[in-house]
């Protein structure tokens, strides 16, 4: 917990504010307009299928690259790699930096999702009724209620993930080239070119075998 409140602490508050602001109100667009699109009602179920679909790559992870990378500046000060002796030990630090600030954007984002999803959906569970969203996307009806539990812990994994990989290429590309932002752009390009083509139907059928 200390640490990651000094690495919040490197950036000014306002621009961390900023940030975590601008991200909440694209994500929280991002779930609506996916959400209530289409005409099928929605349930809780749906805000964790739609935020891997839409909200978490491409939306989530411009924000939060841009925000890690004025953090990881301060690991790249002269000042600061004096301080930890060895290049290798200066790269721990940066890789140990980023795992606690993608666990806290992870947590971030599964809170703001949560919220999203209490406030945007009336029902826990419909995907068993011909209204929903399963239905709309999967042309079948869910007989069997998958595990929440585990669809959330995917969500989580996932988010976790997706955070984490995007953030070594940054640091790894940056590394290499010495150029902070050709890490960004290479990261920002992964995620793009390398997201799986998730289908609405491919996803929920992968939602519907947890059990």
């Amino acid at each position: 917990m200390k640490r990651l409140l000094d690495l919040l602490r490197i950036n000014e508050v306002r621009f961390t504010f900023i940030v975590l602001s601008v991200m909440t109100i694209a994500g929280a667009i991002s779930l609506k307009g996916n959400l209530m699109s289409g005409g099928a009602v929605p349930c809780m179920y749906d805000i964790y299928l739609v935020g891997t679909l839409h909200m978490v790559s491409s939306y989530c992870v411009p924000f939060i690259l841009f925000y890690i990378l004025f953090v990881e500046r301060y690991n790249q000060r002269p000042m600061q790699v004096i301080r930890e002796r060895k290049v290798s030990n200066v790269w721990k630090r940066s890789v140990f930096d980023l795992v606690i600030l993608t666990i806290f954007f992870t947590i971030y984002v599964l809170i703001l999702t949560i919220i999203a999803g209490l406030l945007l959906t009336d029902e826990f569970y419909n995907w068993n009724e011909p209204v929903s969203r399963c239905v709309a996307w999967s042309g079948r009806i869910c007989e069997e209620q998958p595990s929440f539990v585990l669809l959330v812990v995917s969500y989580i994994v996932e988010t976790f993930e997706t955070f984490l990989v995007t953030g070594i290429v940054m640091l790894g590309v940056w590394w290499c080239t010495n150029k902070e932002w050709a890490g960004y752009i290479a990261s920002i390009a992964l995620i793009t070119v390398d997201k799986v083509d998730k289908n609405k139907k491919s996803a929920v059928r992968k939602i519907l075998y947890i059990k």
